[in-house]
């Protein structure tokens, strides 16, 4: 049997790594219903939801263990629906600069920040990412409002004082060490260009014994312009260059 520090060892990679896998994003208005070779997704919403949250943004995570930090990023997609607004993981390759500039930050143990020329790049490129392969099977989100928080929310260290969260459930389907995780991001700050606060994420495995680990750290998600698709000619270009 494996020892339970190499299995903590490789569910907490397994963890780190499911930041930056999952399924392409549906087609515009169909944010939950899924196509061929897509997971579905849906999204419940409590309390007093603040204004300003819908749109695209790319979440760029620091996972602060001791001695060590671990950037990560995700895409996030909210859009108004039919009753409330409902969230879309997308987590697609990052365009190839972008994505050398993480690894060099995680390389160097330090928080990556994107610039303005990082944001322009991912919003022309935003509808053509290839997605990412993934096992997930399921993919549940939760918005809740500070009014709304449940005694977890409300009384734990990631959210106490926070304005409101996005809780992300995915479920895997055991190809991997980590079958479950639940991440939970605390909003503290919210501006028309920017979310900042707070995350926890959670993963759960099979045993015996069962494997539970947990990574917390600080998180900001940058609003991504939505453009234009790139003209046929001009993608030509880019890819001839070796861009995504």
């Amino acid at each position: 049997m494996m020892p339970s520090s190499a299995r903590r060892a490789i569910a907490a990679a397994a963890l780190v790594a499911s930041f930056a896998a999952g399924p392409a994003v549906p087609e515009p208005g169909r944010a939950t219903d899924p196509g061929p070779g897509e997971v579905a997704q849906t999204t419940g919403v409590r309390g007093t939801v603040p204004e300003g949250l819908a749109g695209r943004w790319l979440v760029v995570g620091q996972i602060l263990l001791p001695g060590l930090g671990q950037p990560f990023a995700r895409l996030w997609e909210i859009r108004p629906g039919p009753q409330h607004l409902e969230v879309v993981l997308r987590l697609a390759e990052l365009p190839d600069a972008l994505y050398a500039r993480l690894e060099a930050a995680g390389a160097a143990n330090r928080p990556w920040t994107p610039d303005d020329r990082d944001l322009h790049e991912l919003a022309e490129k935003w509808d053509e990412l290839p997605p990412n392969t993934a096992d997930a099977s399921q993919v549940e989100h939760e918005v809740i409002a500070a009014d709304a928080y449940p005694p977890d929310l409300r009384d734990g260290q990631a959210t106490r004082g926070s304005r409101l969260a996005i809780v992300t459930a995915e479920r895997f389907s055991g190809v991997r060490p980590v079958t479950r995780t639940r991440s939970v991001y605390a909003v503290r700050e919210l501006s028309p260009a920017r979310l900042a606060g707070t995350f926890v994420s959670e993963a759960t495995g099979p045993g015996p014994p069962p494997l539970a680990i947990a990574l917390s750290g600080r998180f900001q998600a940058y609003r991504v312009t939505v453009l234009p698709p790139r003209p046929p000619l001009r993608r030509l270009r880019d890819l001839l260059m070796g861009g995504v």
